[in-house]
């Protein structure tokens, strides 16, 4: 990791978790009271006490304890969690050290930045990904993996509240996840002990929320209650119409300014000023109520769908590999995204075949899918960053490096010269289309600075 590192944070969400890590601990008392923070879970902060901790009592750097958490988290996720995963929904596949390190590689190469800052993503994908694998691995109906399953969902849910959305599909799959058939009131039991489960890790922030807020709810509140009480769900809503995507911030390096990058969202700006929505600020509220935006979404819905379809382009088109970078992002970069763009590329290839198949896919594997893929849908909706992708960037980084081989070998290098020439030429207009297409946002680009 240390060579990836990009120094410390200077603002951002990096810091305010790092902060909030000393939030419970006031006047010499700890208590999850002392928790003050609406827009996020108390979860990881908690987590991220002892390494502070560790810290100020200067037995080692805020950096290197940073890594350090970050590795042990690279390592499970990538060497452990996710190859699992990939044998159980695709058992016929042969995972070899060099495919798993190709794995490895390709999600470093993207993302290696990420982990030189305490942000929840990799987390949360992490929590995430272990409480599938209890689920999916659980053949003899175990109830304590069940339990378990739904605990680290629970905190999944915590560290990055819109994975509330995979929640449905999480219940079902508890159903369908174990061999044999179950009886109607196993399956009752099921239910109740994932919802348990689930619900575990939610009770000390209903109490934070029942005592600190007054509100009776055992999810994140994602208010800024500093921004009189502003729900960050409806001000994401309408941010993505004014901006298309929000990639970094920085100047932790000298010389660098404090400041934060976008692109402006022309069809959005002009759909919300013919709609009469206007914003007396860049980061205002633009809608007061889920019902408006309903309202703009069902009145527009051409417009609209091609504004998300845009969102998630830049969902997937990664230019840099670290959330604060040490230099201005003016220049437009040609490494990252010609790379990214023959990896969707070569998913495609492999994918094809796959989906002559799609009938015969267990219903098991397509839950555990929209499970990965659901929080990503949600986030197209509002003001994009790349790392709301990230687990369709690791199924794809999984795809490729664990497929291609037999796949490739199989069912396109022993095609005819001319379709090898077809392809090639395919490649070389699909690379240039999605780079030109990423110029045009990437003309949009304002660089604000809240000084």
């Amino acid at each position: 990791m240390i060579f990836g590192y990009h120094g410390p944070g200077v603002g951002g969400d990096a810091d305010v978790y790092w902060g909030l890590a000393s939030r419970f601990r006031k006047d010499g008392n700890l208590s999850l009271l002392n928790f003050d923070s609406s827009l996020r879970g108390y979860l990881f902060p908690l987590l991220l006490m002892p390494i502070k901790a560790i810290v100020y009592f200067d037995f080692a750097s805020q950096s290197f304890m940073t890594i350090l958490f970050n590795s042990i988290i690279a390592a499970i996720l990538f060497g452990f969690v996710v190859p699992k995963l990939y044998l159980i929904i695709r058992p016929s596949c042969i995972i070899t050290p060099i495919k798993l390190i190709l794995f490895t590689g390709l999600s470093l190469f993207f993302w290696i930045g990420y982990f030189n800052y305490t942000l929840t993503d990799f987390p949360a994908m992490l929590f995430l990904g272990l409480s599938l694998l209890m689920l999916l691995n659980n053949n003899n109906n175990k109830i304590i993996f069940i339990l378990i399953a739904g605990i680290l969902f629970g905190a999944a849910v915590n560290f990055r509240p819109v994975y509330i959305i995979s929640v449905p599909f999480f219940i079902i799959i508890s159903q369908y996840s174990i061999k044999g058939e179950l009886k109607f009131f196993r399956k009752i039991l099921n239910f109740v002990i994932i919802i348990v489960g689930i619900g575990l890790p939610m009770l000390p922030q209903l109490y934070i929320n029942n005592k600190v807020f007054k509100e009776n709810t055992p999810l994140v509140l994602t208010k800024n209650q500093t921004d009189r009480g502003t729900d960050l769900l409806l001000a994401q809503l309408g941010w993505a119409l004014q901006m298309q995507k929000f990639e970094t911030a920085f100047g932790s390096a000298p010389g660098g300014r404090n400041a934060v990058v976008f692109y402006r969202n022309p069809a959005g700006n002009r759909l919300l000023n013919d709609n009469g929505y206007k914003s007396s600020k860049l980061w205002g509220v633009v809608f007061t109520s889920k019902t408006q935006y309903l309202e703009l979404v069902a009145n527009n819905p051409i417009e609209m769908v091609g504004i998300y379809l845009r969102q998630a382009f830049n969902g997937f088109d990664q230019h840099h590999n670290t959330p604060y970078i040490r230099r201005p992002i003016q220049d437009f970069t040609l490494l990252l995204p010609v790379v990214n763009y023959t990896i969707w590329f070569g998913v495609l290839l492999l994918a094809w075949p796959m989906l002559r198949n799609v009938k015969s896919i267990p219903i098991v594997n397509i839950l555990a899918i929209l499970i990965l893929i659901s929080p990503c849908i949600v986030a197209s909706l509002m003001a994009m960053e790349t790392r709301f992708f990230i687990p369709i960037h690791l199924i794809m980084y999984a795809l490729l490096s664990f497929e291609w081989k037999s796949i490739m070998l199989n069912k396109w290098l022993n095609k005819d010269i001319y379709v090898k020439i077809f392809v090639v030429c395919c490649y070389i207009c699909f690379v240039i289309l999605c780079l030109r297409f990423s110029w045009l946002i990437h003309e949009q680009q304002y660089i604000w600075s809240p000084n």
